[in-house]
């Protein structure tokens, strides 16, 4: 088996893409609502520039599918993933942290924090390793191979993003309780 760096990379870029894509075209309203909690654009551009973003995003579902690593493609996916990243950095400098992030798919989050920063930190990095990798011919197994592992991978991050989600409820849910505990006392 030769080195599986390459597919495996480009399909875990693949999936996170196409579920976002999928997620957003399949929740449009839901979409757009979440763009304009930002408050970055005119209500008037925000359609427009959610439509800009899918077709961007569709482009890079085949880049990453069929492995076509210019510096070109390479760039849009950066540029667009600075964007989400700017986004977010600006309403976390705002206070406006109690929104989803809109990024759709495994990588949803309802609230906005640090860690998607560093979370597009790294997929700028992975993306960007793509350049510096030495394109092989892959056989068919290999793919699917590197396609099961890709796979594993974004599923064991939404595992672990759903579970640290779950722990931050159960402490509200805590919090709540015990205030509330307090209250009837008082009574």
């Amino acid at each position: 088996m030769d080195n599986l760096a390459i597919p495996i990379i480009s399909y875990i870029l693949l999936l996170v893409f196409l579920f976002s894509l999928i997620d957003k075209v399949r929740n449009w309203h839901a979409f757009v609502s979440k763009v304009e909690e930002y408050r970055l654009l005119p209500k008037k551009l925000v359609k427009p520039v959610n439509y800009f973003f899918i077709l961007i995003e569709l482009y890079l579902v085949f880049v990453f599918l069929l492995m076509k690593f210019s510096l070109l493609n390479l760039f849009i996916f950066v540029l667009l993933i600075c964007m989400y990243t700017g986004a977010i950095a600006i309403n976390l400098y705002r206070g406006n942290t109690l929104i989803s992030c809109g990024c759709g798919g495994p990588l949803e989050n309802d609230r906005l924090s640090s860690m998607l920063l560093i979370r597009n930190l790294s997929l700028i990095l992975l993306g960007g390793s793509l350049l510096f990798l030495d394109p092989l011919h892959y056989q068919w197994a290999d793919l699917l191979n590197a396609f099961l592992v890709s796979l594993s991978i974004l599923l064991l991050y939404g595992v672990i993003n759903l579970f640290s989600l779950q722990i931050k409820l159960v402490k509200r849910l805590k919090e709540k309780l015990e205030y509330f505990s307090n209250v009837k006392e008082e009574f």
